[in-house]
């Protein structure tokens, strides 16, 4: 239980540093209102459930060793967010989202964001490699079960640290809505998009030469 529990600790602290996942959520609550971010955030808990499975089956060692498979991925994922940045940039704020919440959203496409964001994250699965194997024990359990135990607890302390970036966010953005504010948001998450895009393509590039 006290391995457990370490983990969880891990766990949390991991998902407050900054990084690509909760910057993402952060920059789409400010945006689109807590609705969406929490959306995204059960989206990118899903991708957590696929690496965690992959890692359970032995899958993601195989992608770590496998150079081109592993550039594949990191490809796509790199037009997923090329992708997602042109969308943003081709927003255009209307009235109605100065409310925040007041758009309604599409549940499935906006899952299908999170999961994709995640999914196609070849580091996401790298860093459970690296990180998981710390706290299995040989014993009584299966070790794929304990991956699943592990993946589990990382789900929750993402949900938990998510959700409250998207909620801090959404109470930010009342405060100081207006369509100066929604532009601003919008070329933020379009650089941003672009940004992680960037760099994964670039780290793809070093990685086939």
């Amino acid at each position: 239980m006290n391995l457990y529990i370490s983990f969880f600790a891990a766990s949390l602290a991991l998902a407050i540093m900054p990084g690509p996942d909760n910057l993402f959520v952060l920059a789409e609550s400010l945006a689109k209102g807590a609705r969406r971010g929490i959306l995204i955030t059960l989206g990118l808990c899903l991708g957590i459930c696929m690496h965690t499975a992959l890692c359970a089956t032995g899958v993601s060692l195989l992608i770590s060793q496998t150079p081109s498979l592993y550039v594949c991925l990191q490809f796509l994922g790199a037009c997923y967010l090329a992708f997602l940045a042109f969308e943003a940039s081709r927003e255009t704020p209307k009235a109605e989202d100065i409310k925040t919440d007041a758009k309604s959203e599409n549940l499935f496409k906006t899952l299908l964001r999170g999961f994709l964001m995640n999914a196609l994250n070849p580091k996401v699965a790298l860093f459970f490699l690296a990180l998981m194997p710390q706290f299995i024990r040989e014993g009584e359990t299966p070790i794929p079960a304990q991956f699943m135990i592990l993946g589990g607890i990382f789900m929750l302390s993402v949900l938990i640290v998510f959700n409250a970036i998207a909620l801090l966010a959404s109470k930010f953005a009342n405060l100081v809505k207006s369509f100066k504010f929604l532009v601003i948001m919008k070329w933020v998450r379009a650089i941003l998009f672009a940004s992680i895009s960037f760099a994964m393509l670039i780290e793809s590039a070093k990685t086939i030469s």
